[in-house]
């Protein structure tokens, strides 16, 4: 599945740096890799946000049952349980850790923005 999404990336990449290489134009080759920018910037934030609130709302489930990981948590293989003041230690962990996965997927997009109106704005 990873392999065919990367395959279908890279047969775009090379197909929209063959139309941009083609372009007389400044600006529209700027606009065009500003657009593109965002096209990866978008997606891979959203997934840093997805997986910081899931993390959360795991941590959450944890402390409030005072077990890690919470009562009906599929896991992938046999798993030692905490129990008690581990598993909330444990949750406050993983809340902090979902907390910093949301914020770096606000800095990802915040970054690329300010990245992307230089590149707008510096080329004239």
């Amino acid at each position: 599945m990873i392999s065919a999404l990367g395959i279908v990336a890279i047969s775009v990449m090379e197909r929209w740096l063959a139309d941009i290489s083609s372009l007389p134009e400044t600006h529209a080759a700027r606009d065009s890799l500003a657009g593109a920018l965002w096209y990866w910037v978008l997606p891979a934030s959203a997934v840093l946000v997805a997986l910081g609130v899931h993390i959360w709302r795991v941590a959450a489930r944890a402390q409030s049952a005072r077990r890690f990981p919470p009562p009906g948590q599929p896991v992938v293989r046999d798993t030692a349980i905490l129990q008690g003041q581990a598993a909330v230690q444990r949750a406050r962990w993983l809340r902090i850790l979902g907390v910093l996965l949301v914020a770096s997927g606000a800095g990802l997009v915040l970054t690329a923005r300010v990245l992307i109106q230089r590149l707008v704005q510096g080329v004239a």
